[in-house]
């Protein structure tokens, strides 16, 4: 192989893992401004759950990052399972409205 032709391999190498590097960092920032979006777009669910309406229960399981499903009794299930397998939850203030009547 000529010079030319590793110094050639060798600058097209840089230039792909600078590509990565750039990518990675891309992928990073959105990632932190969709966590930051979606702590600042909260909305403090009040409210009987097993009465809530369809759309009204995908929020909530958008808010968890639950999977997606058109399914009310699917939606339903999904969230009463995450409050279960995480009880804390119950106590959060974003939460505690749906389970806490007064």
């Amino acid at each position: 192989m000529e010079l030319r032709e590793l110094e050639a391999e060798q600058a097209e190498w840089e230039h792909q893992e600078e590509a990565k590097k750039q990518k990675k960092v891309a992928e990073e920032q959105e990632k932190q401004g969709q966590q930051v979006e979606q702590e600042h777009s909260q909305t403090i669910f009040t409210g009987t759950i097993k009465t809530k309406k369809l759309e009204e229960l995908h929020d909530i399981a958008t808010a968890l990052q639950l999977p997606e499903t058109r399914l009310k009794i699917k939606v339903l299930q999904q969230i009463l399972q995450h409050f279960d397998d995480d009880s804390g939850l119950k106590k959060n203030p974003w939460y505690e409205g749906l389970f806490n009547q007064q």
